[in-house]
C-alpha cells in the first residue's frame, strides 16, 4: 500500500517537474520573443528615423500656380486627388493601365457605354453634333486640377463660346480619354480600341511630349511592363505568397528576408526571359529614335482615323523643364534628355504637328506649373485656347472645323 502511494506521489512530482520545465521553456521563449521583437522594433525605428531626417519635405504643389483659386477650393481639389491616388490604377487590356472610376466633388472618372474610362469635363451648353476625343498623359488627364481646370474642359468652354457666336451650327462635345502615364503608343492602342468598340468621333486630338519617358525610350514599351512581367512570372512559378502581419517586428523581418530572396530569383528570371526590359533608356537615349517613334506612331494614328473619316490634330506640348519659368526643376541628368528632344523637335520640324514647346517663353509665363511637369489652371487654359485657335486656322469656314 505504501509502495503504491509512494509511486503515485513520485509520478506526480515528475509530472510537476515536466510542467515546471515546460513553463520555464515557454516563459523563456516568450521573453526572448518579446526581447527580440523589442530589439528589432528599435532597429526599425532608428532606421526609419534616419530616413525621415534625410527626406526633404516639399509641398505637394506650387501654390503660386493657383493664385486665383480660393484656399478652400484648392484644399478640396488636393484632398480629392490624394484620395484618388490611393486607388492606384486598373488593368486595361492591350493598353495595360487605366485610371479607375472615382466620384468626388472635384475629380470624377467614369466609364462610357463600352466600358472605357474617361475623366469628366465641362458640359456642352448646346446640341451636340460632333464628338472630340482627347488623348494624352497625366498633364492632359489633369493631375493637380479640378475637372473644370483640365485642358479638355477648357477646350469645351471654347467650343461652347463658339456655338454661342454661331447658334445655327452643331456643337462639339469634348471627351477626356487621357490616362496617367500613357505614352503616345498607348494612345494609338486606346484609339484603336475605342473605334473597334463602336465609337465614331468627328475629331481626335493627341497631346504628347511630357510623357516621352513612359515608354522605355523609343521601344514603345509601357512604363510598368517590368512589374507586370514580374507578377506574371510569380503567378506561374508559385512565388505569390501571403505575408505575415508587419505590425509584429520579427514577422516583418521574415517578410523582408523572403521578399529579398524572391526578388533575387525574379531578377534572374527577368534577365533571362525578358531581355528587352532590362535595358536602361537613359544610357540608350536617342533623339533620332524617339522622333522616329513619334512620327511612325503619328502616321498610324492618322491612317486609322482617315479610314473612319476622323480629323486628327497632333500637339507637341510645353514641358516644365524646357524654356519655362518653373520653380520646380528636375536634376540635370533628367533635364538633358528633355532639352535634347525638345530642341530636336524645334530644329527638325515635323509636318502635321502643332509645336507648342515655346508657349511659356512667348507668353512670358511665370508660376504656371503645379510641379516639375504638371500645369496649373492658367497654363491648362492657355494650352487649350492655343489648340482651339490651331483647329480653326486651316479652314476658311468659321462655322466648322
Amino acid at each position: 500500500m505504501w509502495t503504491q502511494y509512494f509511486n503515485s506521489l513520485l509520478a506526480k512530482l515528475q509530472l510537476a517537474r515536466h510542467y515546471q520545465m515546460l513553463a520555464l521553456v515557454v516563459t523563456t521563449a516568450g521573453f526572448l520573443f518579446l526581447g527580440l521583437n523589442g530589439v528589432i522594433s528599435l532597429w526599425y525605428s532608428s532606421d526609419e528615423g534616419a530616413e525621415k531626417e534625410n527626406v526633404v519635405v516639399q509641398p505637394q504643389v506650387d501654390l503660386r500656380a493657383y493664385h486665383s483659386v480660393s484656399k478652400e477650393r484648392l484644399r478640396s481639389v488636393l484632398n480629392d486627388e490624394h484620395s484618388y491616388l490611393q486607388e492606384g490604377t486598373v488593368f486595361r487590356p492591350y493598353v495595360q493601365v487605366a485610371d479607375p472610376p472615382f466620384k468626388s466633388k472635384t475629380l470624377n472618372v467614369t466609364r462610357d457605354e463600352y466600358g472605357f474610362e474617361f475623366r469628366k469635363s465641362t458640359a456642352p451648353n448646346h446640341v451636340v453634333g460632333h464628338k472630340v476625343f482627347v488623348f494624352g498623359g497625366s498633364t492632359t488627364f489633369g493631375v493637380h486640377a479640378a475637372d473644370e481646370w483640365t485642358i479638355p474642359s477648357y477646350l469645351q468652354e471654347a467650343f461652347n463660346t463658339r456655338v454661342q457666336q454661331y447658334p445655327n451650327t452643331l456643337g462639339y462635345e469634348v471627351v477626356n480619354y487621357a490616362g496617367r502615364g500613357h505614352s503616345w503608343y498607348q494612345e494609338l492602342v486606346l484609339f484603336e480600341r475605342l473605334l473597334h468598340a463602336g465609337h465614331r468621333p468627328s475629331m481626335a486630338i493627341f497631346i504628347d511630349g511630357v510623357a516621352f519617358r513612359n515608354q522605355q525610350g523609343a521601344k514603345n514599351v509601357p512604363i510598368w511592363s517590368r512589374e507586370t512581367a514580374a507578377l506574371w512570372e510569380k503567378q506561374q512559378r508559385g512565388f505569390l505568397t501571403f505575408p505575415f502581419p508587419n505590425e509584429i517586428p520579427i514577422l516583418r523581418l521574415i517578410n523582408q528576408i523572403e521578399s529579398v530572396e524572391t526578388n533575387k530569383k525574379m531578377n534572374f528570371i527577368l534577365k533571362q526571359r525578358y531581355a528587352y526590359l532590362n535595358s536602361h533608356p537613359e544610357s540608350e537615349f536617342s533623339t533620332q529614335a524617339l522622333r522616329q517613334s513619334y512620327v511612325e506612331t503619328m502616321k498610324q494614328r492618322k491612317a486609322i482615323a482617315e479610314v473612319y473619316g476622323i480629323k486628327t490634330h497632333f500637339i507637341w506640348q510645353p514641358h516644365g523643364q524646357f524654356r519655362c519659368a518653373n520653380n520646380r526643376l528636375l536634376g540635370s541628368d533628367q533635364q538633358k534628355p528633355v532639352k535634347a528632344l525638345y530642341d530636336d523637335f524645334l530644329k527638325n520640324r515635323i509636318p502635321g504637328i502643332h509645336n507648342l514647346s515655346q508657349l511659356c517663353e512667348k507668353n512670358k509665363l511665370v508660376n504656371a506649373f503645379a510641379d516639375e511637369l504638371h500645369y496649373g489652371p492658367d497654363l491648362n487654359k492657355l494650352v487649350a485656347q492655343t489648340i482651339f485657335e490651331k483647329l480653326y486656322e486651316r479652314t476658311h469656314d468659321e462655322h466648322t472645323l
